[in-house]
C-alpha cells in the first residue's frame, strides 16, 4: 500500500494518511470503501487523514486525474494530457474528462494557523478545449466524464449477485445491532414517568441545554469543508463492482508482490497491447475478491494457498531463456530479495533490538566532534513574525530521532505515533472559520516575534568538543517509520524508493553498498553482539569461561 498510494510523511497530512492506511489494514476494512474515502473525501489535513492522498499531489486536478486511473485501476490515462495516447484507446478529451471530476476541489491555507484543509468551488479550473489549442474560439469548462468501460447494467454475473448477497447480510447483522431494544425503551418510559410524578421533570425548559444543542446542530465543517458531487461520482463509479479494472489492478500489484511477477507487466499499465499472460486466472481471482466484499487478507489467503505461491526457484545452472519461460508461465518461482522493511524488521529482530539489550551506561563512550560557536554577538534582528507558528508548533505523532553517535548512525528514523496522529483534537470553532486576525491577535503576535530574535552579522568558528554518549541500541519497526525512510538510510538502500514519482519500480539489483552495510553497518553489528540483558548472554558468559579454562589446562 506504501508504494502503490506514494505514503510519504513530507508532504501535508502525509503522516495521518499513513496511520489511516495502517489502521484500515489492522481493521480489515473493505478495499473499495478505503479508495472510495480516498478518492471523495475533502477535510482538514491531519485532522480528516483522507485527504493526505489528495493533498500528495497538491490537488492538482491533471496530476490527480492521472493517479487515480493508475493507481486504483492499472491505467496509464496521463499519456493522453498533452496528446492522445499513443498506444491505447485514451484521447485527450478522456483525460480532461476525467481530470474535471478534481476540477472543483481547492487546496485552501489559513493565513492565521498555516491549517491546510480541502473544500468544494462552484468553478472548474479544467477547461475544454485546452488552452494550447490555437483553433479553439472560447473555451468552457470540461463536464465530468468517466472514459472506461462497464459491466453493461442488463448482466448480473454471479460474483456480483455474491456481493449483493453479502452486503444486504452485513447490513441485516449491522441494523440488528444497532439501536436499543423494546425493553430497554420501555424501562425508559418507565423511568421518565416516575420522575414527573415526583416533580421532576426533565423535560423543563432548560435554556442553557436548548443552546448547546442548537449550536450542535450547526454543520460548521459541512459548510467549510464542502463535499464534492463530482468526486464521490468518480469514487462510485471507480470502485463499482461493474469497473473490471479496479478488482483486476489490486489483484495484479498483490500477485507480484507475492509471487514476484504480475500477470500484467508493468502491473499498473493495463492495456490493449500489453494482455495478461494468463486472462482466465486473472478475471477469476478478480471476480472472487468482488464476491467477497473486496476482503483484503481473503485474497491474500487465496494466492498463499496456491499452487505457484508454494513452488520452488529454477535450479542454479540453468539456461536463462528456458529460467525466463518458466517464471513467465509460473511454473516457477523467481529469486528476489527480501523486502528491504521485511530485512530490516527481520534483523531487529534476530537481533533482539526492539529493547535495551544493556544496562545504562554499559556502553558509554567519549565522542568527538566538531561545532560552530558563536565568537561575535552582532546585531539582533526581529524574526519574521509569519514564521514564529511555524517554527514553534511542534508536529503531533512524530517522536524524534535521536543521533547519538553522528553520521555513523544511519539506520535510525523518525518515529511515528498512529494513536496521535489519528486522534488528534479539534481546534476552537473560531479558527475552523478562519477569521480574520484581530487587533489583539495581530500585537500578541507581534510582541511574540520580538521575543525571537536572529543574529545578523554574527561571526562564528568551528571548535573541537567532546561529549559522552550512551551507545545502547534500540530501533522502531520500519512500519512505524517516517516514509519514505531518509536518503542513504538501510531500507532506502535496500530498495525503498522516494515515491516522488508514480509508478517507480523498487531496485531489486545488488550494489557494493548494500553489502558493505550488511558487513559494515551499525544494525547488523548491534545485531550481532550479545548484551548483558540477553537470557543466552549467561550461557555464552559460562561457555567462555569454561572454554579458557579448557584450553589453559591443554
Amino acid at each position: 500500500f506504501a508504494d502503490m498510494l506514494r505514503l510519504r510523511s513530507n508532504v501535508t497530512g502525509g503522516s495521518a494518511l499513513i496511520a489511516f492506511i495502517h489502521n484500515s489494514i489492522n481493521n480489515d476494512r473493505p478495499y473499495d470503501e478505503l479508495a472510495r474515502r480516498l478518492i471523495s473525501t475533502n477535510g482538514k489535513a491531519n485532522k480528516t487523514p483522507e485527504v493526505g492522498y489528495i493533498l500528495g499531489d497538491n490537488v492538482d486536478p491533471f496530476a490527480l486525474a492521472s493517479v487515480t486511473s493508475q493507481v486504483f485501476m492499472g491505467i496509464r490515462i496521463g499519456c493522453a494530457q498533452c496528446h492522445d495516447h499513443p498506444f491505447d484507446v485514451w484521447t485527450r478529451e478522456d483525460f480532461y474528462g476525467m481530470a474535471a471530476y478534481f476540477g472543483k476541489t481547492r487546496r485552501i491555507q489559513s493565513n492565521l494557523t498555516n491549517v491546510v484543509y480541502t473544500t468544494e468551488d462552484t468553478r472548474s479550473v479544467v477547461m475544454w478545449p485546452p488552452q494550447d489549442d490555437l483553433e479553439a474560439s472560447s473555451r468552457k469548462a470540461k463536464q465530468p466524464a468517466f472514459p472506461f468501460k462497464m459491466i453493461s447494467g442488463n448482466k448480473r454475473p454471479d460474483f456480483i449477485v455474491r456481493l449483493d448477497r453479502l452486503r444486504t447480510e452485513l447490513a441485516r447483522q449491522q441494523a440488528g445491532t444497532g439501536g436499543p431494544s423494546v425493553d430497554d425503551l420501555l424501562a425508559e418510559g418507565a423511568t421518565k414517568a416516575r420522575n414527573r410524578a415526583k416533580g421532576r421533570n426533565p423535560d423543563a425548559l432548560d435554556v442553557t441545554g436548548e443552546a448547546k444543542t442548537n449550536l450542535r446542530g450547526i454543520d460548521i465543517k459541512g459548510s467549510l469543508y464542502r463535499h464534492s458531487k463530482d468526486r464521490l461520482e468518480l469514487a462510485r463509479l471507480v470502485t463499482s463492482p461493474r469497473n473490471p479494472y479496479f478488482g483486476r489492478a489490486f489483484v495484479n500489484r498483490l500477485w507480484k508482490e507475492l509471487i514476484g511477477r504480475g500477470f500484467v507487466e508493468p502491473i499498473d499499465d493495463f492495456r490493449q497491447d500489453n494482455p495478461a499472460s494468463h486472462p482466465e486466472t486473472l478475471a477469476h481471482l478478480s471476480e472472487e475478491f468482488v464476491a467477497s466484499g473486496y476482503n483484503f487478507r481473503q485474497l491474500v489467503r487465496t494466492i498463499i494457498n496456491s499452487d505457484i505461491y508454494q513452488r520452488s526457484r529454477v535450479p542454479n545452472g540453468t539456461d536463462e531463456l528456458k529460467r525466463q519461460k518458466l517464471e513467465q508461465t509460473f511454473l516457477a518461482a523467481p529469486m528476489r530479495r527480501m523486502m528491504s522493511e521485511s530485512l530490516y524488521d527481520s534483523i531487529v529482530t534476530a537481533g533482539h533490538l526492539f529493547e535495551y539489550k544493556y544496562p545504562k551506561g554499559a556502553n558509554s563512550r567519549i565522542i568527538t566532534e566538531q561545532v560552530r560557536v558563536m565568537t561575535s554577538a552582532g546585531t539582533l534582528v526581529p524574526e519574521d513574525p509569519s514564521l514564529v507558528q511555524q517554527l514553534t508548533k511542534p508536529r503531533k505523532g512524530m517522536k524524534p530521532k535521536v543521533m547519538e553517535n553522528a553520521g555513523y548512525d544511519l539506520e535510525s528514523a523518525i518515529e511515528l505515533d498512529f494513536k496521535a496522529l489519528l486522534n488528534q483534537d479539534d481546534e476552537e470553532v473560531g479558527i475552523e472559520r478562519m477569521q480574520v486576525m484581530s487587533k489583539e491577535e495581530l500585537e500578541a503576535q507581534r510582541m511574540l516575534a520580538e521575543q525571537r530574535m536572529i543574529r545578523s552579522g554574527a561571526k562564528y568558528e568551528t571548535r573541537t568538543v567532546k561529549r559522552e554518549v550512551d551507545l545502547n541500541p534500540r530501533f522502531n519497526s520500519s512500519l512505524r517509520m517516517a516514509s519514505p525512510a531518509p536518503a542513504g538510510h538501510f531500507v532506502r538502500v535496500f530498495g525503498q524508493t522516494s515515491r516522488a514519482d508514480l509508478g517507480t519500480p523498487r531496485q531489486q539489483d545488488p550494489t557494493m553498498r548494500q553489502a558493505l552495510m550488511m558487513l559494515n553497518g551499525r544494525l547488523t553489528h548491534e545485531a550481532s553482539r550479545v548484551g548483558s540483558l540477553e537470557p543466552i548472554a549467561r550461557l555464552l558468559d559460562g561457555f567462555s569461561i569454561e572454554f579458557a579454562r579448557k584450553c589453559h589446562v591443554q
